[in-house]
């Protein structure tokens, strides 16, 4: 005699708590993460700014002591910085540039140097109406408008090379197209 049993079995999910109190944590850690990241993110920002001030400090540094043993004023050493760099000329070419430039006009001061004939030819005063000796600056602006008004490329490059040296040829692209350039 064969006895059918019917059984009902039943069963209760008990993993859904469990599951939940692990989404619960889940998402709370994804919270402290992304507060982290944030935290880590202002903490580059500020390291980030504080290398561009120091940065900065430093430059400006370079072009104050630069500038004064120039005797040119650092508005004007960062204008024709700024100038070169635009038409491809390293800093560095431009202050040896007008290191020499410097050094050749006090030479023709004293009437002697190699920019001395190059200053007469292009009609260049030295001084002003006074008697002042003229700054850098002003004599450096005629200098480019100077060239600028020569019409004859190796004229520039000779001219150019009195003024500065080795590097004249790389600045007359920089001051040959005038001093309101």
């Amino acid at each position: 005699m064969a006895t059918d049993y019917k059984f009902r079995i039943t069963a209760q999910d008990k993993t859904k708590g469990a599951f939940n109190s692990v989404n619960k944590n889940v998402n709370s850690t994804t919270k402290a993460m992304k507060k982290l990241a944030g935290a880590f993110a202002g903490a580059f920002a500020v390291s980030k700014l504080v290398q561009f001030t120091n940065e900065s400090i430093k430059l400006a540094d370079e072009v104050g002591k630069t500038a004064d043993k120039l005797g040119v004023t650092t508005d004007f050493l960062q204008k024709m910085q700024f100038a070169a760099e635009q038409t491809g000329i390293a800093t560095n070419t431009l202050n040896m540039g007008l290191q020499r430039f410097t050094r050749r006009v006090a030479e023709a001061r004293n009437g002697t140097g190699e920019a001395k004939a190059a200053l007469e030819q292009l009609g260049i005063a030295l001084n002003d109406s006074e008697g002042n000796a003229r700054s850098i600056d002003d004599i450096l602006a005629d200098v480019s408008d100077g060239l600028a008004n020569t019409a004859d490329s190796g004229e520039k490059v000779r001219l150019a090379f009195k003024f500065f040296d080795s590097e004249g040829v790389a600045l007359v692209s920089t001051l040959g197209q005038g001093s309101e350039a």
